[in-house]
């Protein structure tokens, strides 16, 4: 789907073998992550979640086609159905659902792990690879992995001011459907609940595996837990 719509943005199919779960894709580029080992380029991530954020816009528009495809469903309101199965405190992720709805942005796909392995640059402009973890949320939910991998990758450390640059450039396209101020009132919410959208995707892996590879997964859920319940009042980059 994402291939027929945002040919500009995802690799280009060669083949497909749905019964296998197969894609054959043409090359793409180089891994952003190469270009920034070289080049350590704050304006190049900039682009990248401008035009995430961009095709997450055009993608509200199919959330009820992507659900119907079997996208798993993190809609705010579902999150807090699911994360009865986590250990957290209950009552505090139905606030943080009330304040992300205060402000109606519409639910789209969300890709979880943009990260600068999972952006390839072809002729310059970033194509987003690796859909496995993907989900129909909040798009705020999709800035989690990105923004504190960023950090990582350039040294930078909660709320610098390139990682909130970042995230400003990633804000202006919402900025058509709600001021930057709101935008970023909601926003602490919103990133706080992706974190724990990140743990209930490793918790719905690890129920489908068994033996040594559960646990492993077991430790990520607990990990993300963590992160989440730490997060209080979260800058870009936590």
């Amino acid at each position: 789907v994402l291939a027929q719509l945002h040919p500009d943005c995802t690799p280009a199919l060669v083949a497909t073998d749905h019964a296998r779960g197969w894609l054959l894709m043409k090359d793409s580029g180089d891994s952003l992550r190469s270009s920034l080992l070289v080049r350590p380029d704050p304006a190049l991530l900039a682009r990248v979640f401008s035009r995430y954020a961009r095709l997450q816009r055009a993608m509200s528009s199919r959330r009820e086609e992507l659900l119907a495809l079997g996208v798993p469903d993190r809609r705010p309101a579902t999150v807090v159905e699911l994360a009865e199965a986590l250990p957290v405190d209950q009552e505090l992720v139905a606030r943080l659902a009330a304040t992300v709805a205060s402000l109606p942005l519409p639910d789209t796909l969300v890709h979880e792990e943009v990260h600068d392995a999972n952006v390839v640059l072809r002729d310059g402009a970033p194509v987003f690879i690796d859909w496995a973890d993907s989900s129909v949320g909040h798009p705020f939910f999709g800035v989690v992995v990105g923004l504190r991998s960023a950090g990582d990758r350039l040294g930078l450390g909660p709320g610098a001011p390139e990682l909130e640059h970042m995230l400003d450039c990633y804000l202006e396209p919402w900025t058509e459907l709600a001021p930057h101020v709101e935008l970023r009132r909601v926003f602490p919410a919103a990133y706080r609940l992706g974190m724990l959208n990140r743990a209930l995707t490793w918790h719905r892996d690890m129920l489908a595996l068994s033996g040594p590879a559960r646990e492993a997964h077991r430790e990520n859920v607990a990990a993300w837990v963590q992160e989440y319940t730490e997060a209080v009042d979260p800058l870009p980059g936590t």
